[in-house]
C-alpha cells in the first residue's frame, strides 16, 4: 500500500486539532489552579525608628483584589497585631495596586518593644474565594532585655 502525501487541508485540520487541544489545556490548568494575589515577595529595606520599623518590599500584584493586610510582631514566642501606615504614598491602608511590579513601604509601630520577627499577612477576592496569605515575615535582631 502506497502512503498518500499530506494534504493542504489535512495540514490545516492537524493544527486547528492541536490548537483546540491546547487552548483546552490551558483553560483547564487556568482555572483549576489556585488564585495568587502576589508573587516574587523580596524584603529590601528594614530601618529601626523612634517607636517602630520601617519595612519596604517590592513584589508583583496579581489579578486579585486586595482587602485587608495585618501585621503582628512577635518576642519570647508571644504574637500581638500592631498598627501600622503606609509611607509609600499609597492613599490609605485598603489600597489595591495595580497589576504588576509593586512596592509597600510601611511603618510598623512597635513602640519600642523590639520584637524578634514582624509577620505581614495580606487577605484578597481571588476569583470570589477569600485568601488570606503571609507577605513576609522580616526576622529583626534581638534586642537586650
Amino acid at each position: 500500500m502506497k502512503k498518500q502525501a499530506k494534504t493542504l487541508k489535512s495540514y490545516a485540520l492537524d493544527f486547528l486539532v492541536m490548537g483546540t487541544v491546547g487552548a483546552l489545556v490551558f483553560s483547564f490548568v487556568m482555572h483549576i489552579s489556585p488564585p495568587v494575589p502576589y508573587t516574587d515577595v523580596k524584603i529590601v529595606g528594614v530601618a529601626e525608628t523612634r517607636g517602630g520599623i520601617i519595612v519596604s518590599a517590592t513584589f508583583t500584584e496579581g489579578e486579585c483584589a486586595f482587602r485587608s493586610m495585618s501585621i503582628y510582631a512577635e518576642r519570647d514566642g508571644s504574637e500581638a497585631e500592631v498598627d501600622w501606615v503606609p509611607i509609600d504614598g499609597s492613599p490609605n491602608k485598603a489600597y489595591d495596586r495595580a497589576v504588576g511590579k509593586s512596592h509597600l513601604v510601611v511603618k510598623i509601630y512597635t513602640f519600642d518593644n523590639h520584637p524578634q520577627t514582624i509577620s505581614i499577612w495580606t487577605d484578597h477576592d481571588c476569583k470570589n474565594e477569600q485568601i488570606r496569605k503571609r507577605f513576609a515575615v522580616v526576622t529583626l535582631p534581638l534586642a537586650a532585655t
